[in-house]
């Protein structure tokens, strides 16, 4: 039997009231029946997706009730439709998007982690503080940051020497260079034991310097 309260609500699609009709063929006196979802998609020509949407909304409107069937061993079998024939909802339209029912639990839970995932996404974007761009030149060009030349002592040139093996009397490298500031050309000195090994490997060679300096083999103390 079809009741007129379902058939003429107007929150219901023509869609939910055609699948409501049909499953009232079904039933006798219980308002129960339970045509499988192969047979009501393909007698009443309509896709899956929309045949769950449909049964979902009558549900929701609480026109259908629905239960799922176990056998002895738990396992799923049919699903029973029970039809109160009554519309138990406000006059607000019902989504006919959303999908709850157990088929569709997979459908579900898609998208719930979508929702979830969005929100996890839009909590993330509060705390992000964006930086503005700034143009770094390549690394390559980048100056190289050098340290601070820092006049060794006369024991450190000493110790240098000795460690080496060179002959080179540090007092008097320390003052030669002090007097000219530390200054090699016209270019302020980065390593003084470069200097040391230029000086040594000069008086090996026998090269005269500019200045007067010693040349021969020199004292270490």
């Amino acid at each position: 039997m079809v009741y007129q309260e379902v058939t003429r609500n107007k929150t219901l699609s023509p869609a939910a009231k055609g699948l409501y009709a049909y499953l009232s063929s079904f039933c006798g006196t219980s308002d129960e029946c339970y045509p499988s979802v192969a047979t009501i998609i393909a007698e009443m020509g309509m896709g899956k997706d929309t045949f769950y949407r449909q049964i979902n909304a009558l549900v929701a409107a609480g026109v259908v009730e629905k239960r799922q069937t176990k056998d002895n061993k738990g396992k799923f079998q049919k699903v029973v439709y029970k039809l109160t024939h009554e519309v138990g909802i406000s006059e607000k339209p019902i989504p006919q998007n959303e999908y709850t029912g157990k088929r569709y639990t997979a459908h579900r839970a898609t998208n719930n982690n979508n929702i979830n995932s969005n929100n996890i996404n839009n909590n993330n974007n509060k705390d992000i503080c964006v930086q503005p761009e700034v143009d770094t030149p390549p690394k390559a060009i980048q100056k190289k940051k050098t340290s601070r030349f820092v006049p060794p002592t006369v024991e450190e040139v000493r110790q240098y020497c000795l460690e080496n093996s060179y002959t080179l009397d540090a007092q008097r490298f320390v003052d030669f260079y002090e007097c000219k500031g530390w200054m090699v050309g016209k270019n302020k000195m980065k390593n003084w034991k470069a200097a040391v090994r230029t000086w040594v490997g000069k008086d090996q060679k026998g090269v005269a310097r500019d200045e007067a300096e010693p040349t021969n083999s020199v004292r270490l103390w």
